[in-house]
């Protein structure tokens, strides 16, 4: 770099600070003259080194603070006395102008506007000076009497600072338009090296440090914990913070590696939006019955704002007509109120807009409206808590439930239920159903009655003990699973069966011949003897041999591959496992519920290769993460999964990558302590919790599935869909016995304006057919 000292040609020049980006490099100068430092602002030509000086020869204080550019502009504060106020400098890439008077801090600038910081009535407050608008002129954002306001920033579309309210230390990340980013989990940290960005806002992005030290990146309004590994740490010796760009995240920290150096490491998450296609950011809450509010933030060059509803989480600006519940409201002001929502799941996106422009549509946020199930009259509620839900695979509206100490049924998804009269009394930690056969499994403690399992073979009308004497191993949680290829084949999990052997038998027992006989399966764990205590079963509905167990002890998950007689550690970390499930649709898909030992630290674990590796999914749960009692995987929609925690109601429609939180109406402490899931083939979600049972209707989010209507056509037959429904691809199979083999079907579709069209020729064997998203 080439410059000259303004004060003295022939005195060197001290660099103080430089701002680069976007092609363009601006660097702080500093001089002196009679003994005090001046500081001049200088623009340096990337390909000469020439630095061309744009705040004159004036023997001034001069430039304080940082620099600031983006896109070939760039600001800073500029003192012209010793004690004098700082004034907004602006160099516009042509032109410098000076923008405000007696700012404090350090401004931000990105894409044309620029925040910063100026005291009013003694507070500071946030303004926003836009050069992209013709008379740009200053903006007072915030108004606030109390508390304060620091650290603004802004990525051209959002604008967000560090807000403290009085009297509290603890800060939180605020923007535009009232909208709170930060939780009470994951506010940002004490500054340490962090002082100069104690938080960075990227593309729509952001990253900050938390009060537990744990680096916290937010897409979507949906602010988790980064999976370090295979760092187990960041910030290495101080040397430098992580930096946000592009939707990754470079880090220094040490390594899993046992070695004692820093080493360097790459986290990506989701791409980011670029310039006007950032959206805002989103939140809708449940504020009364039947009503939602939804909240979001201001983008900086939107002129108005359009909410789109619908009861599908894929609802955009461009499908809401042709989904159930699809809705539109224009010209929307933050915060607004949805009423008259009924027993759904309801989703929503915002967009903003500006001319003839319309942005891409933020990310989805939820309101679920929750109904109450009752007893069987329907007048008294049940508000015990419920352990264990399940539904009939076979009768798409029955389920049973057991709560206190007895066992209902339902065969209206849930709104009503009926006591099992010949249950009365028992604890029931756990249930499993096929069809006429349904089988409880009860809890037991040391110095208590024996853990039993008992079966009705006439749904419920009549109950039989079939392990009488399970043990006293004094475990409360208990596990059943159903064979879903040959149900006559149970798996029990925590029992002590009077024959047993150990330490060479486990604590999972099987029946084949549908629950008249029992036997112990051998012991998976290292050393043998380390019990594993079965809190959950996953069978692989494709290949009804490969099952996983899991639990406490060594190892906490294990795998076998012919049901049950030799296993395999597939263990994602140490803790407990309390839920398992393997995706029908893709049955190498496998999520698994841990928490640790500590309950700080897990989640949802995710294993695309039949838990040969696993990965942490955490992204939108509540951190510390909570207990996973249940995982439902939707058997028809794929990559929908739904969590039951002791902190309430997470989905996924992604396959895990992000989760919601959609409690709505669980609104109390109790019910929103989910003890187990069911998703009965009707498709209403029933959540037994510790204060009741609760029902969602998901039936219409099933709508958006096309029905596949078949019908003669002279020597064909004709298989049809819904014409405004797209995306999925015809398959058939001739037979539906496991490993069903699916081939698309590839003859000629016919379009017209209600139905798409696929004519075959009949064969004379049996043929099944299917439509499925790709």
């Amino acid at each position: 770099m080439t410059a000259t000292n303004p004060i003295d040609p022939n005195q060197a020049l001290n660099v103080e600070g430089v701002a680069a980006g976007d092609g363009a490099v601006f660097v702080i100068l500093q001089a002196f003259a009679g003994g005090q430092a001046v500081k001049h602002v200088f623009q340096v030509d990337p390909a000469t080194g020439v630095a061309t000086n744009l705040t004159g020869n004036a023997p001034v204080p001069g430039a304080q603070g940082r620099l600031t550019t983006s896109n070939g502009q760039a600001a800073w504060p500029f003192c012209e006395t010793t004690d004098g106020p700082a004034k907004l400098h602006f160099y516009d890439g042509a032109n410098l102008r000076v923008i405000d008077t007696n700012i404090s801090g350090n401004p931000h600038l990105a894409r044309g506007r620029l925040v910063y910081l100026k005291p009013v009535s003694g507070v500071d407050q946030v303004f926003l000076y836009d050069s992209t608008q013709s008379n740009a002129a200053p903006v007072q954002l915030t108004t606030a009497t109390t508390g304060t306001n620091s650290f603004p920033q802004t990525d051209g579309s959002h604008i967000a600072w560090l807000r403290t309210e009085a009297g509290s230390t603890n800060r939180q990340i605020a923007l535009d338009g009232g909208f709170v980013l930060s939780t009470l989990d994951t506010a940002p940290g004490e500054f340490n090296e962090w002082r100069e960005h104690p938080f960075q806002l990227n593309q729509g992005q952001f990253l900050w440090s938390d009060l537990s030290s744990r680096l916290i990146y937010a897409v979507n309004a949906r602010p988790s914990p980064v999976p370090l590994d295979p760092a187990i740490s960041f910030s290495g010796n101080n040397c430098c913070i992580p930096w946000l760009a592009d939707g990754r995240i470079a880090l220094v920290g040490q390594s899993n590696d046992t070695g004692s150096d820093s080493e360097v490491f790459l986290f990506t998450g989701d791409n980011p939006a670029k310039n006007s296609a950032i959206a805002p950011f989103l939140s809708v809450a449940n504020t009364g019955p039947g009503e939602a509010t939804a909240l979001w933030d201001k983008i900086a060059p939107a002129a108005s704002y359009n909410l789109y509803m619908a009861l599908d989480p894929r609802v955009s600006s461009s499908n809401y007509t042709s989904i159930p519940g699809g809705q539109k409201f224009t010209n929307m002001t933050s915060p607004f109120v949805i009423t008259n929502l009924t027993n759904h799941i309801y989703f929503f996106v915002v967009t903003w807009a500006r001319d003839n422009f319309e942005s891409a549509p933020s990310g989805v946020a939820a309101a679920a409206f929750w109904s109450l199930g009752g007893a069987a009259s329907g007048s008294t509620q049940l508000t015990n808590s419920f352990f264990a839900v399940a539904a009939d695979r076979t009768n798409g509206s029955v389920a049973y439930a057991s709560g206190g100490t007895n066992i209902y049924k339902t065969t209206d998804s849930g709104s009503t239920w009926s006591p099992q009269a010949g249950m009365a009394g028992r604890d029931v930690r756990a249930l499993a159903v096929d069809g006429p056969r349904v089988f409880a499994a009860m809890r037991d403690f040391f110095g208590g009655s024996p853990s039993q399992i008992w079966r009705s073979s006439d749904a419920g009308g009549s109950w039989q003990s079939v392990v009488p004497d399970g043990g006293q191993i004094g475990e409360q949680n208990k596990s059943l699973a159903v064979d879903p290829v040959v149900p006559s084949t149970i798996y029990g999990g925590d029992f002590h069966l009077p024959a047993m052997n150990e330490p060479a038998d486990s604590f999972l027992i099987k029946s084949t011949d549908a629950g008249d006989h029992w036997l112990h399966l051998p012991d998976p764990t290292i050393p043998e003897g380390a019990e594993l205590r079965a809190y959950a079963i996953a069978i692989n509905p494709s290949n009804n041999l490969t099952l996983y167990v899991g639990g406490t002890g060594t190892p906490n998950l294990v795998k076998s591959t012919d049901g049950g007689n030799s296993w395999t550690n597939v263990s994602p970390a140490n803790g407990y496992v309390y839920s398992l499930a393997v995706d029908p649709l893709q049955p190498e898909r496998v999520y698994a519920g841990l928490i640790d030992f500590s309950h700080q630290f897990g989640g949802l674990y995710n294993s695309t290769n039949g838990g040969a590796t696993w990965q942490l999914k955490n992204m939108g749960l509540p951190s510390p993460p909570p207990r996973i009692s249940s995982i439902i995987i939707d058997p028809i929609l794929p990559g929908h999964v739904h969590l039951g925690t002791d902190a309430g109601y997470y989905f996924s429609f992604d396959a895990g990558e992000h989760w919601a939180a959609a409690s709505g109406t669980l609104n109390t402490s109790q019910s929103q302590n989910i003890y187990s899931l069911a998703l009965t083939e009707a498709h209403r979600l029933i959540a037994g919790t510790a204060g009741g049972l609760f029902v969602l209707d998901l039936s219409t989010i099933n709508a958006v599935s096309p029905v596949l209507e078949i019908a003669r056509e002279g020597m064909d037959t004709a298989l049809s869909w819904p014409s405004s429904i797209v995306g999925f691809n015809l398959e058939t199979t001739s037979n539906l016995s496991a490993p069903i083999q699916w081939t698309s079907v590839t003859n000629r579709i016919t379009i017209n304006d209600t139905k798409t069209t696929v004519l075959v020729q009949p064969v004379a064997a049996a043929q099944f057919y299917r439509l499925r998203k790709p």
